[in-house]
This record gives structure tokens, sequence and C-alpha cells, in this order.
């Protein structure tokens, strides 16, 4: 599989919080991020049901990039140029 450079970024003020560079994908990584950083569940990175609760989607933007967006955590991942 291909390696990308995964960006998580805050909403409100575009800063990168994190860079991934793996062939996961963004709603992986977002998720992973928030597990690891915002609910004290770094333990449960690889448990589904626990992964499976947090809400993301997929966004496309009017200039056709991609985005993996978290409303719950105002986050969002994606792939770096």
């Amino acid at each position: 599989m291909k390696k990308e450079i995964i960006q998580i970024k805050d909403v409100l003020t575009n800063k990168t919080l994190a860079i991934y560079l793996n062939s996961y994908g963004m709603e992986f990584n977002l998720v992973s991020y928030i597990l690891a950083s915002k609910t004290n569940q770094s333990s449960q990175l690889h448990n589904e049901e626990v992964r499976s609760k947090i809400e993301t989607e997929l966004i496309q933007s009017k200039n056709g990039k991609k985005f993996a967006y978290s409303q719950k955590f105002d986050l969002i991942a994606q792939i770096s140029y």
C-alpha cells in the first residue's frame, strides 16, 4: 500500500496538531488522534467497537480536495502533497 502524509488540524485555528506517515487513510488517522489525545483511551486504538463510536465524515471542498472531519472535536484530517 502507498504511504501518505496525513495532517490533523484544528478547524478553528488551522493549526497542525499531528502528522502521520502511513498507509491507513484520513479517517483512521483522525480517529487515532482523537482516541490518543482527546479521550484518554489510547489503549483502545485498535478496538473497533470504541473506534466506531467516534463519528467522522468524508467531505469534499469546492476545489476537489477531500477531508475527514469530526464535528464533535472540530478537527480535520487531510492528505499533504
